[in-house]
């Protein structure tokens, strides 16, 4: 498993986090981890699958969840959206590892990055568009 907290992050996520179109997040609420799912028997179709968590003003927790794809032209296609608020820690841990253990990838295929070290949603935005201006080298 990919644990990093400075990922080199595709720019499409972080329009999709920063403009709330994924996972809206009212006042007072930050992101808490992002888990990225690549199957390497679909990595030729470009299919990954996206949790984004946040931590709710009232200490619990909300996910979005949902697949994309590529066209054949390059443009992303979203799919099975699920939105969960109001979920404990504990029960959102357990949901999100029963769906990294029902995907059957292995640890090279998940990747996690871990935002719980900043205390506002703005800080881990300046962060993420960090990682995306980082490259990453061959």
């Amino acid at each position: 498993m990919n644990d990093e907290t400075t990922p080199m992050l595709d720019p499409e996520v972080l329009n999709e986090l920063a403009a709330g179109a994924a996972l809206r997040l009212e006042r007072d609420e930050r992101l808490w981890k992002l888990y990225f799912l690549r199957p390497a028997a679909n990595r030729a179709a470009r299919i990954e699958h996206r949790i984004y968590t946040k931590l709710q003003a009232d200490g619990r927790m909300g996910l979005a969840s949902y697949t994309v794809s590529a066209t054949q032209d390059g443009q992303p296609v979203r799919s099975n959206l699920a939105v969960v608020r109001d979920i404990p820690e504990d029960t959102l841990n357990q949901l999100i590892w029963k769906v990294v253990r029902q995907s059957q990838i292995g640890p090279d295929e998940l990747e996690v990055i871990d935002l719980t070290c900043f205390d506002s949603f703005e800080a881990q935005i300046e962060h993420l568009r960090e990682a995306c201006s980082v490259k990453r080298e061959p």
